[in-house]
């Protein structure tokens, strides 16, 4: 069994009178400043879960099939919304980094937000915005979770362990 930290954010106090995709944007660009790993992010009804996936890829599960088994995750804090990817990422081979943000729903809608770095922030002006809604092709290597879900079934079952932790 591996066990996994999940810090889990406070929806309301979070967002306070912004939008959700506002609120995440703010937490990767934190995470990213900070040089902290990618982050799974898991939007729930009551919270916004983040957790560091490196356990699992340690443990050798594939980065697909760890997320997309988040998906049917029920924790005291409502059933999954949405869920996606906070942090730093590289645009293609030795690309430019960049602050990221990817949230995915049920319905195969996704949204990406991406803003290069500032100096010791981010430049939040030039960030680049893509959303299914708006047409654009998603980004390659991202997403497909809720599909992957519906078709090969992978499951990860969250337990609390007391102290801010699950397995």
């Amino acid at each position: 069994m591996t066990r996994l930290q999940v810090t889990a954010l406070d929806r309301r106090n979070l967002q306070g009178t912004g939008t959700l995709l506002e609120a995440i944007t703010g937490l990767a660009a934190r995470i990213a400043v900070d040089q902290a790993p990618t982050h799974v992010v898991i939007v729930r009804p009551r919270s916004v879960d983040l957790l560091d996936p490196r356990p699992l890829r340690e443990a050798g599960i594939p980065f697909g099939w760890q997320v997309a088994g988040f998906t049917d995750s029920c924790t005291t804090h409502g059933e999954v919304e949405a869920l996606g990817l906070l942090g730093r990422a590289r645009q293609g081979p030795g690309g430019v980094e960049h602050a990221m943000a990817f949230l995915e729903w049920p319905d195969d809608r996704w949204w990406w937000w991406r803003a290069p770095f500032a100096g010791k922030g981010v430049h939040t002006a030039k960030a680049l915005v893509r959303d299914a809604t708006l047409g654009d092709p998603m980004p390659d290597g991202l997403g497909r979770w809720w599909l992957m879900r519906r078709r090969d079934g992978p499951k990860v079952q969250l337990e609390p362990m007391g102290m801010g932790g699950i397995h």
